[in-house]
Protein backbone atom coordinates (compact mmCIF):
# COMPACT_ATOMS: atom_id res chain seq x y z
CA UNK A 1 0.00 0.00 0.00
CA UNK A 2 1.34 3.38 -0.98
CA UNK A 3 1.54 5.72 2.03
CA UNK A 4 2.61 9.28 2.63
CA UNK A 5 3.70 10.00 6.17
CA UNK A 6 3.14 13.32 7.85
CA UNK A 7 5.01 13.83 11.11
CA UNK A 8 3.02 15.63 13.80
CA UNK A 9 4.91 17.74 16.35
CA UNK A 10 4.06 19.77 19.44
CA UNK A 11 1.08 22.09 19.27
CA UNK A 12 1.67 25.63 20.40
CA UNK A 13 -1.06 27.40 22.34
CA UNK A 14 -1.21 31.15 22.65
CA UNK A 15 -3.30 32.89 25.28
CA UNK A 16 -4.86 36.32 25.13
CA UNK A 17 -3.34 37.51 28.39
CA UNK A 18 -1.34 36.23 31.34
CA UNK A 19 -2.98 35.61 34.69
CA UNK A 20 -1.53 37.67 37.50
CA UNK A 21 0.90 35.46 39.33
CA UNK A 22 4.32 35.24 40.89
CA UNK A 23 6.71 33.66 38.42
CA UNK A 24 10.05 31.98 38.90
CA UNK A 25 11.90 32.94 35.73
CA UNK A 26 14.31 30.16 34.79
CA UNK A 27 16.18 32.50 32.43
CA UNK A 28 18.86 34.27 34.47
CA UNK A 29 19.45 37.86 33.42
CA UNK A 30 16.54 37.66 30.98
CA UNK A 31 16.40 41.47 30.79
CA UNK A 32 20.14 41.79 29.94
CA UNK A 33 20.74 44.20 32.78
CA UNK A 34 23.50 42.32 34.59
CA UNK A 35 26.86 43.34 33.12
CA UNK A 36 30.21 43.71 34.87
CA UNK A 37 30.76 47.17 33.41
CA UNK A 38 29.87 49.25 30.36
CA UNK A 39 31.78 48.11 27.27
CA UNK A 40 32.07 49.69 23.83
CA UNK A 41 32.18 46.59 21.61
CA UNK A 42 28.52 45.86 20.83
CA UNK A 43 29.40 42.41 19.43
CA UNK A 44 30.61 41.22 22.83
CA UNK A 45 27.43 39.54 24.06
CA UNK A 46 29.46 37.11 26.21
CA UNK A 47 30.24 40.06 28.51
CA UNK A 48 26.56 40.11 29.49
CA UNK A 49 26.45 37.70 32.42
CA UNK A 50 25.09 34.29 31.50
CA UNK A 51 24.65 34.85 27.76
CA UNK A 52 26.64 33.78 24.69
CA UNK A 53 26.15 33.74 20.93
CA UNK A 54 26.27 29.93 20.43
CA UNK A 55 29.67 30.39 18.82
CA UNK A 56 33.24 31.06 19.88
CA UNK A 57 33.60 34.51 21.40
CA UNK A 58 36.13 35.55 18.75
CA UNK A 59 33.51 34.94 16.02
CA UNK A 60 30.54 36.44 17.84
CA UNK A 61 28.56 39.15 16.06
CA UNK A 62 25.48 39.18 18.30
CA UNK A 63 25.05 42.78 19.48
CA UNK A 64 24.44 44.25 22.92
CA UNK A 65 23.12 47.75 23.60
CA UNK A 66 23.02 49.62 26.89
CA UNK A 67 22.15 53.17 27.87
CA UNK A 68 25.75 53.58 29.01
CA UNK A 69 26.82 53.20 25.36
CA UNK A 70 24.77 56.06 23.94
CA UNK A 71 27.81 58.26 23.43
CA UNK A 72 29.81 55.69 21.52
CA UNK A 73 27.63 52.79 20.29
CA UNK A 74 26.78 52.02 16.68
CA UNK A 75 23.92 54.44 15.87
CA UNK A 76 20.83 52.34 15.15
CA UNK A 77 18.39 55.19 15.66
CA UNK A 78 18.50 54.78 19.44
CA UNK A 79 17.87 51.00 19.41
CA UNK A 80 17.09 50.77 23.11
CA UNK A 81 14.12 53.11 22.85
CA UNK A 82 11.08 51.55 24.48
CA UNK A 83 13.06 48.95 26.41
CA UNK A 84 12.31 48.39 30.06
CA UNK A 85 15.60 48.97 31.82
CA UNK A 86 18.95 49.70 30.24
CA UNK A 87 19.88 46.73 28.05
CA UNK A 88 18.78 44.98 24.86
CA UNK A 89 20.30 42.53 22.37
CA UNK A 90 20.29 42.64 18.56
CA UNK A 91 20.48 39.61 16.24
CA UNK A 92 20.27 39.03 12.49
CA UNK A 93 17.62 36.39 11.78
CA UNK A 94 18.24 36.21 8.04
CA UNK A 95 20.35 37.73 5.24
CA UNK A 96 19.38 37.14 1.61
CA UNK A 97 22.78 36.53 0.01
CA UNK A 98 24.73 34.99 2.91
CA UNK A 99 24.31 32.00 5.19
CA UNK A 100 24.82 34.34 8.13
CA UNK A 101 22.55 33.86 11.18
CA UNK A 102 22.96 35.07 14.74
CA UNK A 103 21.88 33.46 18.01
CA UNK A 104 21.45 34.02 21.74
CA UNK A 105 22.04 31.21 24.21
CA UNK A 106 21.86 30.78 27.98
CA UNK A 107 21.84 27.99 30.58
CA UNK A 108 18.62 27.86 32.59
CA UNK A 109 18.71 27.96 36.38
CA UNK A 110 16.99 24.55 36.57
CA UNK A 111 16.34 21.65 34.22
CA UNK A 112 12.79 21.39 32.87
CA UNK A 113 10.57 18.70 34.36
CA UNK A 114 9.17 15.99 32.12
CA UNK A 115 5.60 16.63 30.88
CA UNK A 116 5.38 19.93 32.76
CA UNK A 117 4.03 22.88 30.79
CA UNK A 118 6.08 26.07 30.72
CA UNK A 119 5.27 29.58 29.57
CA UNK A 120 7.84 31.22 27.29
CA UNK A 121 7.79 34.91 26.43
CA UNK A 122 10.11 37.50 24.97
CA UNK A 123 9.89 41.00 23.53
CA UNK A 124 11.06 41.64 19.98
CA UNK A 125 11.39 44.69 17.78
CA UNK A 126 12.31 44.76 14.07
CA UNK A 127 14.83 47.48 13.24
CA UNK A 128 14.38 49.64 10.16
CA UNK A 129 17.39 51.63 8.98
CA UNK A 130 17.54 52.77 5.36
CA UNK A 131 20.42 51.31 3.33
CA UNK A 132 21.07 48.67 5.97
CA UNK A 133 18.11 47.01 7.73
CA UNK A 134 14.89 47.30 5.74
CA UNK A 135 13.22 43.92 6.22
CA UNK A 136 11.48 41.77 8.78
CA UNK A 137 11.06 38.00 8.63
CA UNK A 138 8.49 35.46 9.76
CA UNK A 139 10.74 33.07 11.64
CA UNK A 140 11.57 33.86 15.25
CA UNK A 141 12.42 30.55 16.92
CA UNK A 142 13.43 29.12 20.28
CA UNK A 143 15.26 25.88 20.99
CA UNK A 144 15.11 24.16 24.39
CA UNK A 145 17.75 21.45 24.61
CA UNK A 146 19.54 19.24 27.11
CA UNK A 147 22.93 20.33 25.79
CA UNK A 148 24.23 23.58 24.37
CA UNK A 149 24.29 23.95 20.59
CA UNK A 150 26.89 25.68 18.47
CA UNK A 151 26.75 27.44 15.10
CA UNK A 152 29.24 26.62 12.38
CA UNK A 153 31.42 29.40 10.99
CA UNK A 154 30.60 30.48 7.44
CA UNK A 155 33.43 31.77 5.27
CA UNK A 156 35.76 31.66 8.32
CA UNK A 157 34.20 34.74 9.88
CA UNK A 158 30.45 34.68 10.53
CA UNK A 159 28.06 32.24 12.28
CA UNK A 160 25.76 30.24 10.04
CA UNK A 161 22.52 28.28 10.34
CA UNK A 162 22.18 25.85 13.25
CA UNK A 163 20.46 23.02 11.42
CA UNK A 164 17.97 21.62 13.95
CA UNK A 165 14.25 21.65 14.61
CA UNK A 166 13.12 24.40 16.96
CA UNK A 167 10.98 23.85 20.07
CA UNK A 168 8.80 26.94 19.54
CA UNK A 169 8.47 29.30 16.65
CA UNK A 170 6.55 32.45 15.78
CA UNK A 171 5.53 33.21 12.19
CA UNK A 172 4.18 36.73 12.73
CA UNK A 173 6.77 39.12 11.18
CA UNK A 174 5.83 42.03 13.49
CA UNK A 175 6.30 44.67 10.80
CA UNK A 176 5.79 47.65 13.13
CA UNK A 177 9.36 48.78 13.86
CA UNK A 178 8.24 51.60 16.17
CA UNK A 179 7.75 49.42 19.24
CA UNK A 180 8.48 46.14 20.97
CA UNK A 181 6.08 43.23 20.51
CA UNK A 182 5.57 40.34 22.93
CA UNK A 183 5.75 36.71 21.78
CA UNK A 184 4.16 34.15 24.11
CA UNK A 185 3.82 30.41 23.88
CA UNK A 186 3.46 27.18 25.86
CA UNK A 187 6.06 24.43 25.83
CA UNK A 188 5.55 20.88 27.15
CA UNK A 189 8.92 19.64 28.41
CA UNK A 190 10.49 16.39 27.29
CA UNK A 191 12.49 16.54 30.51
CA UNK A 192 16.05 17.58 31.24
CA UNK A 193 16.17 20.62 28.97
CA UNK A 194 18.78 22.99 30.37
CA UNK A 195 19.64 25.42 27.56
CA UNK A 196 17.60 28.07 25.73
CA UNK A 197 18.74 29.31 22.31
CA UNK A 198 16.99 32.11 20.39
CA UNK A 199 17.35 32.70 16.64
CA UNK A 200 16.26 31.21 13.33
CA UNK A 201 16.82 27.49 12.79
CA UNK A 202 14.80 27.18 9.56
CA UNK A 203 16.12 26.83 6.03
CA UNK A 204 15.90 29.88 3.77
CA UNK A 205 13.08 28.21 1.82
CA UNK A 206 10.95 28.31 5.00
CA UNK A 207 11.80 31.91 5.91
CA UNK A 208 10.15 34.85 4.15
CA UNK A 209 11.13 38.51 4.03
CA UNK A 210 8.69 41.43 4.53
CA UNK A 211 9.67 44.95 3.46
CA UNK A 212 9.48 47.54 6.24
CA UNK A 213 9.98 50.72 4.22
CA UNK A 214 8.52 52.51 1.21
CA UNK A 215 11.33 52.51 -1.36
CA UNK A 216 14.09 49.94 -1.74
CA UNK A 217 17.42 51.44 -0.70
CA UNK A 218 19.58 48.34 -0.90
CA UNK A 219 19.54 45.01 -2.74
CA UNK A 220 20.82 43.14 0.32
CA UNK A 221 17.94 41.92 2.46
CA UNK A 222 18.65 41.80 6.18
CA UNK A 223 16.17 41.11 8.98
CA UNK A 224 17.52 42.48 12.27
CA UNK A 225 15.65 42.29 15.58
CA UNK A 226 16.12 43.55 19.10
CA UNK A 227 15.41 41.02 21.88
CA UNK A 228 14.55 41.81 25.49
CA UNK A 229 12.72 40.57 28.60
CA UNK A 230 13.12 36.81 28.04
CA UNK A 231 11.10 34.65 30.44
CA UNK A 232 10.53 30.92 30.91
CA UNK A 233 8.55 29.65 33.88
CA UNK A 234 6.29 26.83 34.91
CA UNK A 235 2.70 27.61 33.98
CA UNK A 236 -0.02 27.38 36.60
CA UNK A 237 -3.01 25.08 36.09
CA UNK A 238 -5.28 28.08 35.65
CA UNK A 239 -3.01 29.55 32.98
CA UNK A 240 -2.96 26.44 30.82
CA UNK A 241 -6.37 26.49 29.19
CA UNK A 242 -7.63 23.51 27.27
CA UNK A 243 -8.62 24.79 23.85
CA UNK A 244 -10.33 22.76 21.13
CA UNK A 245 -7.61 21.45 18.87
CA UNK A 246 -7.59 20.14 15.32
CA UNK A 247 -6.24 16.59 15.06
CA UNK A 248 -3.62 16.05 12.35
CA UNK A 249 -3.19 12.46 11.14
CA UNK A 250 0.30 10.97 10.87
CA UNK A 251 -0.42 9.01 7.71
CA UNK A 252 -2.77 8.78 4.76
CA UNK A 253 -2.75 6.54 1.68
CA UNK A 254 -3.77 8.17 -1.63
CA UNK A 255 -3.54 4.96 -3.67
CA UNK A 256 -7.01 5.08 -5.28
CA UNK A 257 -8.46 2.27 -3.20
CA UNK A 258 -11.20 4.56 -1.94
CA UNK A 259 -9.92 4.54 1.66
CA UNK A 260 -8.04 7.39 3.36
CA UNK A 261 -7.42 9.10 0.01
CA UNK A 262 -7.13 12.67 1.34
CA UNK A 263 -5.23 14.34 4.14
CA UNK A 264 -8.18 15.09 6.42
CA UNK A 265 -7.81 17.04 9.67
CA UNK A 266 -10.42 16.47 12.36
CA UNK A 267 -11.98 19.59 13.89
CA UNK A 268 -10.51 21.69 11.09
CA UNK A 269 -11.05 25.39 11.96
CA UNK A 270 -12.41 27.81 9.41
CA UNK A 271 -9.95 29.93 7.43
CA UNK A 272 -7.00 27.74 8.39
CA UNK A 273 -4.04 27.25 6.08
CA UNK A 274 -1.95 24.14 5.43
CA UNK A 275 1.61 24.01 4.11
CA UNK A 276 3.39 20.74 3.33
CA UNK A 277 7.14 20.45 2.81
CA UNK A 278 9.43 17.67 1.67
CA UNK A 279 12.61 16.69 3.54
CA UNK A 280 14.59 19.40 1.73
CA UNK A 281 12.28 22.19 2.84
CA UNK A 282 10.57 22.73 -0.52
CA UNK A 283 6.85 23.52 -0.48
CA UNK A 284 4.89 20.74 -2.18
CA UNK A 285 1.41 21.94 -1.20
CA UNK A 286 -0.15 25.13 0.14
CA UNK A 287 -3.81 26.05 0.51
CA UNK A 288 -5.70 28.77 2.38
CA UNK A 289 -8.29 28.10 3.54
CA UNK A 290 -7.53 24.41 3.62
CA UNK A 291 -10.42 22.31 2.29
CA UNK A 292 -9.39 18.89 3.68
CA UNK A 293 -8.93 17.69 0.12
CA UNK A 294 -5.19 17.29 -0.53
CA UNK A 295 -4.67 13.99 -2.42
CA UNK A 296 -0.88 13.91 -2.03
CA UNK A 297 -0.09 15.63 -5.31
CA UNK A 298 2.78 17.97 -6.15
CA UNK A 299 2.07 21.51 -7.47
CA UNK A 300 2.15 20.12 -11.03
CA UNK A 301 -0.63 17.69 -10.17
CA UNK A 302 1.53 14.59 -10.24
CA UNK A 303 1.42 12.21 -7.25
CA UNK A 304 4.27 12.62 -4.80
CA UNK A 305 6.52 9.71 -3.93
CA UNK A 306 5.79 7.84 -0.72
CA UNK A 307 7.96 9.11 2.12
CA UNK A 308 8.27 11.53 5.01
CA UNK A 309 6.75 15.00 4.68
CA UNK A 310 6.18 17.85 7.14
CA UNK A 311 2.95 19.79 7.60
CA UNK A 312 2.20 23.12 9.27
CA UNK A 313 -1.40 24.01 10.04
CA UNK A 314 -2.03 27.67 10.93
CA UNK A 315 -5.37 28.73 12.39
CA UNK A 316 -7.07 31.00 14.93
CA UNK A 317 -8.77 29.92 18.13
CA UNK A 318 -12.11 31.25 19.40
CA UNK A 319 -10.35 34.26 20.91
CA UNK A 320 -8.75 35.20 17.60
CA UNK A 321 -5.27 34.11 18.74
CA UNK A 322 -2.86 32.57 16.24
CA UNK A 323 -2.24 28.85 16.70
CA UNK A 324 -0.09 26.37 14.86
CA UNK A 325 0.40 22.64 14.74
CA UNK A 326 3.48 21.33 13.05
Amino acid sequence: MKKIYIISFLSLLFVHQLAAQQINNLVPNGDFEDVDSCFKSIGSIWKVNGWNAAIDNSKSSTDYYNTCQLNHSWPLLNPISGVEGNGSVGIVLKISTLKHREYLQIMLTNELEQDSVYMVSLKIKPIYLANLFEWSTDRIELLLSKNSVKAEVYNFQTPSLIDTASSLFFTEPFNDSSKFHTCKGFYKAVGGEKFLTIGNFSADSLTNFHFLGNVYQTQLKQAYYLIDDVKLYKASDTLVRKLPEPIMPNVFSPNQDGVNEYYKIENLPENSSLEVFNRWGSVVFKQQPYQNNWPGNAPNGQPLAAGVYFAILTYQDKNGQLQQKK
